[in-house]
């Protein structure tokens, strides 16, 4: 019993040193549906043409590989010309990395859309988290959401998905009546 107690005691004590343990208690930063929307170069609406996922191995490290293509059918903000877009992604399979943006797309057939950022030195990928909406019928719904939440105490602020899924609707109504 007391080497189970020992032994228990050691497990602990090495967790808490974990030189990952900052990274995992990492946040990512909240950003309100109404920002997500102002931050965004481009606001797309499309297919998704191409949706694939391979294993990228080089002699340093392994990654997983994702490639999305998006035929675009209207632009809802911004001045894109390129009736395609390619997505791409490689996240490594060694590295935690918390703030990374979900790069889970819907599958083939899908119509999108797409809030957008055009990065400097790496062109244009997802604004952020909560950026990939499928369009059913006229109505918006996040793929894959995730809720925000963060601040002091006195001063906390959340966001829901649904929170998004409403700010984004009201852009999408508003730009396809004009």
């Amino acid at each position: 019993m007391r080497k189970i107690g020992l032994f228990l005691m050691l497990m602990f004590c090495l967790a808490l040193s974990n030189p990952f343990l900052p990274q995992l208690r990492a946040k990512m930063s909240v950003i309100s549906p109404e920002r997500m929307l102002n931050t965004s170069d481009y606001i797309v609406v499309g297919e998704i043409k191409k949706n694939v996922t391979t294993k990228k191995q080089t002699t340093e490290y392994t990654a997983i590989h994702k490639e999305v293509m998006i035929s675009i059918e209207s632009v809802l903000k911004g001045d894109i010309a390129q009736k395609e877009i390619v997505l791409n992604r490689d996240s490594r399979t060694d590295l935690i990395n918390p703030g990374a943006v979900n790069y889970d797309f819907p599958e083939k057939g899908t119509k999108v859309m797409l809030l957008l950022k055009n990065y400097e030195g790496s062109g244009i990928s997802l604004t952020y988290e909560n950026s990939i909406c499928v369009i059913k019928k006229g109505e918006v719904q996040l793929y894959n959401g995730m809720g925000f939440g963060g601040g002091s105490k006195t001063n906390m602020v959340n966001f829901y998905p649904n929170d998004y899924e409403k700010a984004y609707q009201a852009f999408y109504d508003k730009a396809v009546t004009h």
